[in-house]
C-alpha cells in the first residue's frame, strides 16, 4: 500500500491504502487529500484529471479518490484513473470510482510484445498471453512499451481534453504519466546495461515527442514535470569497480569470534551502505566497536582496501 500523512485537530497522523489482490481498490483508507482531488472540487469538477501507471498505487496516488467523498468535502467525478492487469495483460480501473475509455483495450503490453517482437525479445522466445504474468518484469522493461504507454496518454489528452475544448477554457486540467520501462529495465538488467540504455532511450524520445504535442496544442499554457522514481548505484562490473559480496563481509567481521561461537554473528542486519551490530553478541565476547571498525578497514579485495571511511 502507500502511506499518507494527514492533520486531525492538529496532530499528525498516518493512514494507508491497502490493495490485496490490485483490484481491490478502497478509496475510504484514503485519508489524504490529493492535489488532483483538491483541484477537481476547487473547480467544481470542470477539470480533467488523467492518471495513466503501470500499478494501481502509483495511479491512485496521484489521481486520488474519485467518485469517492473525502471527509466532509464532497466528492469529485470519475477521473480517468487506472492502471495495469498483469493475469489480464490489459489496462483496468475501478468504475465504482474511475472511468476508463473504451479505446484503452487497443494499447494491450501483450499485443504489443506479440507485434513488435515476433522472434522473441532477450529471453522470452515463444511467448504466448497466457504467460504475461510469468514475464511481466520483461514486458515492461521493453522500448515499445514505453512506446505504447505513451501512445495511449496522448490519446488520452487527445480525445479527453483537447477534443472536448478544455485546452483553451483557462482551468488547469491534471494529466500523470508513469513511464513503468526505464525502473523495470533497471531493476531487472541493471540500468548500466544495453537494455536498460535502448529503453531510457526510448523513454527520453517519448518525453520528447509529448513535450512537441503538448506544444503544439496547448502553446505556452502548459507546465511540464519531470520526476524520477529513484536513483541508482553504478554496477561494478560494468564501470570498472570490484564487488565484496555480503557473505564475504559477514565472514571477514566475524573472525573476530572466537571459537565456540558457531551461528552467532556479531552482525545483525545490513544494507548497501549500513551495517547493524548485535550488541549482545560483542558483550559476550568482549568485542569493541572500535575493533570492528578496524577489523572492516582492514578488508581488501584485490589486494586493495575495499572501504575508504567507516562513520
Amino acid at each position: 500500500g502507500i502511506l499518507f500523512f494527514y492533520l486531525e485537530n492538529g496532530i499528525l497522523k498516518k493512514s494507508e491504502i491497502y490493495s490485496l489482490d490490485e483490484k481491490s481498490v478502497n478509496p475510504r483508507e484514503l485519508k489524504s487529500e490529493t492535489l488532483a482531488a483538491i483541484a477537481d472540487i476547487h473547480f467544481e469538477n470542470k477539470l480533467e484529471i488523467i492518471s495513466q501507471a503501470y500499478a494501481l498505487r502509483a495511479s491512485i496516488g496521484m489521481g486520488g479518490h474519485g467518485a469517492f467523498p473525502i471527509g466532509k468535502l464532497v466528492g469529485s467525478d470519475k477521473d480517468f484513473v487506472y492502471w495495469l492487469d498483469a493475469h489480464d495483460c490489459k489496462w483496468t480501473t475501478d468504475d465504482r470510482y474511475y472511468s476508463l475509455p473504451d479505446f484503452a483495450k487497443d494499447f494491450s503490453p501483450c499485443d504489443t510484445f506479440l507485434q513488435n517482437y515476433p522472434n522473441g525479445w532477450k529471453e522470452i522466445q515463444n511467448f504466448k498471453k497466457e504467460d504475461s504474468k510469468k514475464y511481466w518484469s520483461y514486458l515492461m522493461a521493453t522500448p515499445k512499451e514505453t512506446e505504447m504507454e505513451s501512445e495511449l496518454f496522448r490519446k488520452m489528452i487527445q480525445e479527453k481534453i483537447i477534443q472536448k475544448g478544455k485546452a483553451n477554457d483557462h482551468l488547469p486540467d491534471l494529466a500523470y504519466l508513469t513511464i513503468k520501462s526505464t525502473d523495470a529495465a533497471g531493476h531487472y538488467f541493471g540500468w548500466e546495461s544495453l537494455e536498460a540504455k535502448e529503453t531510457f532511450r526510448e523513454a527520453d524520445r517519448q518525453i520528447g515527442i509529448l513535450y512537441e504535442f503538448l506544444k503544439t496544442n496547448f502553446g505556452d499554457k502548459f507546465i511540464l514535470v519531470l520526476t524520477a522514481d529513484h536513483g541508482c548505484a553504478p554496477l561494478p562490473e560494468i564501470s570498472g569497480g570490484d564487488r565484496l559480496l555480503v557473505e564475504d563481509f559477514y565472514k571477514e567481521v566475524n573472525k573476530l569470534l572466537k571459537n565456540g561461537s558457531s551461528g552467532e554473528s556479531l552482525i545483525k542486519k545490513m544494507t548497501v551502505g549500513q551495517v547493524s551490530l548485535d550488541r549482545g553478541v560483542m558483550k559476550k565476547y568482549n568485542i569493541s566497536e572500535d575493533e570492528i571498525i578496524e577489523k572492516i578497514q582492514n578488508i581488501t579485495v584485490k589486494g586493495k582496501k575495499f572501504f575508504k571511511r567507516i562513520v
